[in-house]
Protein backbone atom coordinates (compact mmCIF):
# COMPACT_ATOMS: atom_id res chain seq x y z
CA UNK A 1 0.00 0.00 0.00
CA UNK A 2 1.30 3.59 -1.32
CA UNK A 3 1.66 5.91 1.50
CA UNK A 4 -0.79 8.35 -0.03
CA UNK A 5 -3.09 4.96 0.41
CA UNK A 6 -2.49 4.79 3.92
CA UNK A 7 -3.00 8.11 4.78
CA UNK A 8 -6.52 8.01 3.23
CA UNK A 9 -7.08 4.56 4.94
CA UNK A 10 -5.93 6.08 8.60
CA UNK A 11 -8.77 9.03 7.99
CA UNK A 12 -11.34 7.54 6.73
CA UNK A 13 -11.16 5.16 9.57
CA UNK A 14 -10.98 7.63 11.87
CA UNK A 15 -13.74 9.72 10.71
CA UNK A 16 -15.72 6.15 10.86
CA UNK A 17 -14.74 6.02 14.57
CA UNK A 18 -16.40 9.34 15.23
CA UNK A 19 -19.64 9.35 13.36
CA UNK A 20 -21.14 12.58 14.02
CA UNK A 21 -19.92 15.49 12.44
CA UNK A 22 -16.39 13.68 11.46
CA UNK A 23 -15.17 15.58 9.25
CA UNK A 24 -13.03 17.13 11.37
CA UNK A 25 -12.36 13.88 13.47
CA UNK A 26 -8.91 13.87 14.98
CA UNK A 27 -7.14 11.74 17.49
CA UNK A 28 -3.53 13.85 18.78
CA UNK A 29 -2.05 17.22 18.06
CA UNK A 30 -0.63 15.93 14.72
CA UNK A 31 -4.03 15.45 13.43
CA UNK A 32 -5.36 18.34 14.86
CA UNK A 33 -2.56 20.44 13.00
CA UNK A 34 -3.55 18.43 9.65
CA UNK A 35 -7.34 19.38 10.15
CA UNK A 36 -6.55 23.18 10.83
CA UNK A 37 -4.22 23.37 7.47
CA UNK A 38 -6.96 21.79 6.19
CA UNK A 39 -9.56 24.20 7.40
CA UNK A 40 -7.73 27.64 6.57
CA UNK A 41 -6.86 26.57 3.21
CA UNK A 42 -11.26 25.68 2.89
CA UNK A 43 -11.42 29.59 4.26
CA UNK A 44 -8.84 30.93 2.11
CA UNK A 45 -10.48 29.48 -1.20
CA UNK A 46 -14.15 30.56 0.02
CA UNK A 47 -12.49 34.00 0.92
CA UNK A 48 -11.74 34.09 -2.59
CA UNK A 49 -14.78 32.96 -4.27
CA UNK A 50 -17.19 34.79 -1.55
CA UNK A 51 -15.57 38.15 -1.06
CA UNK A 52 -12.80 38.44 -4.05
CA UNK A 53 -10.45 38.71 -1.05
CA UNK A 54 -6.39 37.95 -2.22
CA UNK A 55 -5.26 35.32 0.84
CA UNK A 56 -1.41 34.95 0.75
CA UNK A 57 1.74 33.46 2.67
CA UNK A 58 -0.81 31.68 5.51
CA UNK A 59 1.92 30.84 7.93
CA UNK A 60 1.13 28.81 11.66
CA UNK A 61 3.23 31.44 13.77
CA UNK A 62 5.16 29.57 16.64
CA UNK A 63 3.01 30.90 19.61
CA UNK A 64 -0.94 29.95 19.44
CA UNK A 65 -2.74 31.76 19.46
CA UNK A 66 -3.41 32.58 16.19
CA UNK A 67 -3.42 29.50 14.82
CA UNK A 68 -2.48 31.28 11.37
CA UNK A 69 -0.92 34.76 10.07
CA UNK A 70 -2.13 35.66 6.44
CA UNK A 71 -2.01 38.18 4.42
CA UNK A 72 -5.54 39.42 3.10
CA UNK A 73 -6.06 41.73 0.52
CA UNK A 74 -2.02 42.95 1.36
CA UNK A 75 -2.66 43.52 5.15
CA UNK A 76 -1.81 41.27 8.05
CA UNK A 77 -4.04 39.34 9.94
CA UNK A 78 -4.85 37.29 12.75
CA UNK A 79 -6.69 34.11 12.23
CA UNK A 80 -8.36 31.78 14.60
CA UNK A 81 -10.00 28.94 14.83
CA UNK A 82 -12.40 27.19 16.58
CA UNK A 83 -15.33 24.24 15.87
CA UNK A 84 -19.15 24.48 16.76
CA UNK A 85 -20.14 20.85 16.90
CA UNK A 86 -23.12 19.12 19.25
CA UNK A 87 -21.22 17.52 21.66
CA UNK A 88 -23.81 15.70 23.15
CA UNK A 89 -24.75 14.43 19.35
CA UNK A 90 -20.93 13.37 18.83
CA UNK A 91 -21.01 10.85 22.35
CA UNK A 92 -24.03 9.64 21.23
CA UNK A 93 -23.76 8.38 17.75
CA UNK A 94 -20.36 7.05 19.41
CA UNK A 95 -22.07 5.14 22.08
CA UNK A 96 -24.72 3.99 19.27
CA UNK A 97 -22.21 3.16 16.92
CA UNK A 98 -20.88 0.64 20.07
CA UNK A 99 -24.12 -0.82 20.75
CA UNK A 100 -24.60 1.17 24.39
CA UNK A 101 -27.56 3.86 23.13
CA UNK A 102 -30.82 4.34 21.08
CA UNK A 103 -29.99 6.26 17.96
CA UNK A 104 -30.86 10.57 18.15
CA UNK A 105 -34.09 11.15 17.73
CA UNK A 106 -34.47 13.52 14.32
CA UNK A 107 -35.57 16.60 15.66
CA UNK A 108 -33.01 16.38 18.77
CA UNK A 109 -30.36 16.94 15.61
CA UNK A 110 -31.69 20.01 14.04
CA UNK A 111 -31.02 23.21 14.51
CA UNK A 112 -32.62 26.79 15.03
CA UNK A 113 -32.25 29.96 14.68
CA UNK A 114 -32.51 30.54 18.79
CA UNK A 115 -30.00 27.10 19.15
CA UNK A 116 -27.31 28.47 16.86
CA UNK A 117 -27.41 31.57 18.16
CA UNK A 118 -26.63 30.52 21.85
CA UNK A 119 -23.72 28.05 20.29
CA UNK A 120 -22.17 30.32 18.38
CA UNK A 121 -21.94 33.27 20.91
CA UNK A 122 -20.61 30.40 23.65
CA UNK A 123 -18.16 29.91 21.44
CA UNK A 124 -16.82 33.94 20.54
CA UNK A 125 -17.76 34.67 24.28
CA UNK A 126 -15.16 31.89 25.66
CA UNK A 127 -12.45 32.97 23.22
CA UNK A 128 -13.09 36.78 24.23
CA UNK A 129 -12.67 35.81 27.27
CA UNK A 130 -9.22 34.26 26.53
CA UNK A 131 -8.07 36.69 24.28
CA UNK A 132 -8.80 39.43 26.98
CA UNK A 133 -6.63 37.62 29.38
CA UNK A 134 -3.92 37.16 27.42
CA UNK A 135 -4.53 40.78 25.58
CA UNK A 136 -4.38 39.40 22.14
CA UNK A 137 -5.92 40.83 19.40
CA UNK A 138 -7.82 38.62 16.64
CA UNK A 139 -8.78 39.98 13.39
CA UNK A 140 -10.93 36.81 12.26
CA UNK A 141 -11.99 34.17 14.43
CA UNK A 142 -13.57 31.09 11.62
CA UNK A 143 -15.97 29.20 13.51
CA UNK A 144 -16.19 25.53 10.83
CA UNK A 145 -18.71 22.96 11.52
CA UNK A 146 -19.94 19.75 9.68
CA UNK A 147 -23.25 19.39 11.85
CA UNK A 148 -25.34 17.53 9.01
CA UNK A 149 -28.29 19.72 9.74
CA UNK A 150 -26.93 22.93 10.00
CA UNK A 151 -27.55 24.62 6.81
CA UNK A 152 -26.12 27.36 4.85
CA UNK A 153 -29.01 28.70 3.56
CA UNK A 154 -31.02 28.59 7.02
CA UNK A 155 -27.82 30.97 8.75
CA UNK A 156 -27.99 32.83 6.13
CA UNK A 157 -31.82 33.67 6.55
CA UNK A 158 -31.44 33.55 10.35
CA UNK A 159 -28.79 35.78 10.64
CA UNK A 160 -30.10 39.22 10.27
CA UNK A 161 -32.15 38.86 13.03
CA UNK A 162 -29.64 37.12 15.07
CA UNK A 163 -27.83 40.63 16.06
CA UNK A 164 -24.26 39.18 16.84
CA UNK A 165 -21.55 42.22 17.25
CA UNK A 166 -17.90 42.39 17.24
CA UNK A 167 -16.79 41.91 21.08
CA UNK A 168 -13.50 44.18 21.72
CA UNK A 169 -10.61 41.20 21.29
CA UNK A 170 -12.24 39.99 17.86
CA UNK A 171 -12.58 41.92 14.94
CA UNK A 172 -14.80 39.88 12.68
CA UNK A 173 -16.31 36.33 12.66
CA UNK A 174 -16.78 34.08 9.83
CA UNK A 175 -19.05 30.50 9.92
CA UNK A 176 -17.52 27.83 7.44
CA UNK A 177 -19.69 25.33 6.91
CA UNK A 178 -18.49 21.91 5.14
CA UNK A 179 -18.54 20.87 1.81
CA UNK A 180 -22.35 21.38 0.93
CA UNK A 181 -23.54 20.28 -2.54
CA UNK A 182 -26.78 21.54 -2.66
CA UNK A 183 -25.36 25.08 -2.77
CA UNK A 184 -23.68 24.12 -6.10
CA UNK A 185 -20.38 25.83 -5.64
CA UNK A 186 -17.00 23.91 -5.50
CA UNK A 187 -16.10 26.08 -2.45
CA UNK A 188 -17.32 24.99 1.41
CA UNK A 189 -19.92 27.53 2.68
CA UNK A 190 -19.17 31.12 4.16
CA UNK A 191 -21.00 33.60 6.11
CA UNK A 192 -19.82 36.53 7.86
CA UNK A 193 -21.10 36.93 11.42
CA UNK A 194 -20.09 40.32 12.53
CA UNK A 195 -17.18 42.94 11.54
CA UNK A 196 -16.50 44.39 8.71
CA UNK A 197 -15.69 42.79 5.45
CA UNK A 198 -12.05 42.50 3.96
Amino acid sequence: MTKEAKDLQYWADLMGKKPHASTFARNDEDDKRTVERGVIEEWSRSMEQEFGASIIDVVRPENDPPDFHACVNGSQHAIELVELVDETAKKRAIHVKQGRSEAPRFEDLQWDSRRFAAEAQKLIDDKQRSYEKRQIAIDVLVIHSAEPWLQAAQVRQWLPSLGFKAPSMIARAHLLLDYAPEEDQEHWPLIQLFGQQF
